[in-house]
Parts: C-alpha cells; structure tokens; sequence
C-alpha cells in the first residue's frame, strides 16, 4: 500500500510523483506527440515516500528533491533516497505522527528550513530546522516561536516568507 498521493516535482526529464510510503519516477522515450511512450518506475526503497505536500522541494543548484517522509528529512540525489536527518533524531521522535502531513520546507543559499509540529499534541509547525546543505558538519540550527504553515521565495529578493499557522498573516 503506497498511501495517499502527496505531491510531484520535475526533475530535468522525468516527473517524479510521491506517495506516502513510495516513490514513482515517469520519463518518456518520445517527447513527440502522437507517440509519446511514457514509462514508469518505482523507487526500490519502501516507506520513504512523502509524508508532507508542503515538505518537497528541489534544490535549484543540484537537482536534489528533499521531503519530509514519516521518520525524518530525506534527500533524493539521483533514485535513491538519503536520510539527511540524524542531528534531529530525538527531536524527531517527539513530533507529533498525527500532524506530520503540516511539515513545510524551503530552500535558501544552501540551506534547508524544516518546520515541524514539535510536541505530541502539537498539531501546527511551531519549531524550523535549518540544515547546511553544501556543510553537512555544521549543527542544526533551530528556530521557536514561528508557526509556518507554509513558505514562499521571491526569487529577485531572496527573501523567505511563509503563512503564519496561527496568526493568520503573511511574515
């Protein structure tokens, strides 16, 4: 059982769709019309699909899909998913299993933010994790007091902006 749908990205030419506990990746071998043969393949890994909407995002730089899967933060570098999350692990097993479909994600200058419902009966991000992606051996550094639900980028800005979960406002 795969689970619910939760989201697809693309990714040069395939399209790479996410499930709950699954990963698909559809390519073509004619990108021309009437003939367009589509093929689709399964990530060999079970249980690492995408738990969040919201979670998956694509680092511009690499081509890396990251997404939040229902045991912590996992990059996809080529088709195989990476667990990224280690430095996050008891924290982690605190979230909330019930609101893990809330956790949002973003990209900006290398790094990963990460928002999360930290608590068990927490049921809004209230906690971002931000991850060094180009220096994976920097710490963690952890954000309180922001309940995003979701985020955005302008892009000629670099600005980050996200929805306030529970201030129903724009930050």
């Amino acid at each position: 059982d795969e689970g619910n749908w939760t989201g697809m990205v693309s990714r040069e030419d395939d399209l790479v769709c996410f499930a709950e506990g699954r990963i698909f990746f559809v390519y073509g071998q004619n990108p021309e019309p009437p003939d367009v043969n589509l093929q689709v393949r399964r990530c060999d890994r079970k249980k690492h699909g995408a738990i969040a909407p919201y979670s998956i995002v694509v680092d511009e730089k690499t081509g890396a899909i990251y997404y939040a899967a229902k045991d912590g933060i996992y990059a996809l570098e080529g088709t195989t998913p990476k667990y990224i999350s280690r430095l996050i692990e008891p924290d982690w097993k605190t979230i909330n299993t019930a609101a893990l479909d809330k956790v949002a994600c973003v990209i900006d200058d290398d790094r990963l933010w990460v928002a999360v419902p930290y608590g068990a009966a927490q049921t809004t991000n209230n906690r971002v994790y931000v991850f060094h992606l180009r220096k994976p051996w920097l710490p963690v550094t952890v954000f309180t007091g922001w309940a995003p639900s979701c985020f955005a980028k302008n892009f000629l800005t670099r600005q980050i902006y996200f929805g306030h979960a529970t201030a129903a406002k724009v930050m």
